[in-house]
């Protein structure tokens, strides 16, 4: 028995082919949804900014309880790393949340840009972010650029072989931001 198809005249294909495209279609199409509405990090919104500190009387107070802030942290950073210490930071015309600590059992730094509103400070889910890890190192501290943006890290011991690794990683300051939602002071 041969079959015969009907041709479709405005796209040329079969119904049979015709239907086949269209469950190809539905799967696409779901799947998109699924990673637009159900994805931790929104791809929908691709900056997204939360307070991180208010100005009262001139200076940067935290937004957050210290704890939430160092649980958020610690998960998203990750590596077994354990933060002794958070605060706001100016550095020239720069705001960065730094905080200090060990990951791994060696020392390290972390700071997260923010950025200055009038009514205080901002993380953005695009913000960058810098991980120190002492290597061979008793201490890490944040490389600067003559305006005072951090751009990298170094040792403060600079005789023999001393480094500090350096993380950036994107989607960071996102996952911090969901971390931090749900609770202010």
């Amino acid at each position: 028995a041969h079959v015969i198809h009907k041709r479709d005249a405005c796209l040329g294909c079969t119904f049979s082919q015709k239907g086949n495209a269209m469950k190809i279609f539905s799967r696409i199409s779901l799947l998109l949804l699924c990673v637009l509405f159900a994805s931790p990090l929104p791809l929908r919104a691709q900056n997204e900014k939360m307070r991180i500190a208010t100005w009262v009387r001139g200076a940067a107070q935290l937004a957050f309880p210290k704890t939430k802030i160092k649980e958020a942290l610690e998960s998203c950073v990750g590596g077994g790393t354990v933060f002794t210490s958070i605060k706001v930071v100016e550095s020239s015309s720069w705001w960065y949340l730094v905080s200090e600590g060990s990951s791994g059992g060696r020392p390290c730094v972390f700071a997260l840009e923010l950025e200055k509103d009038g009514e205080g400070l901002v993380v953005s889910s695009t913000s960058p972010n810098i991980h120190c890890i002492s290597e061979n190192c008793p201490a890490c501290s944040f490389r600067k650029k003559r305006d005072g943006r951090i751009v990298g890290c170094s040792c403060k011991e600079m005789h023999g072989y001393h480094a500090c690794g350096m993380e950036d990683r994107d989607g960071l300051s996102a996952a911090i931001m969901s971390g931090l939602q749900g609770g202010t002071k």
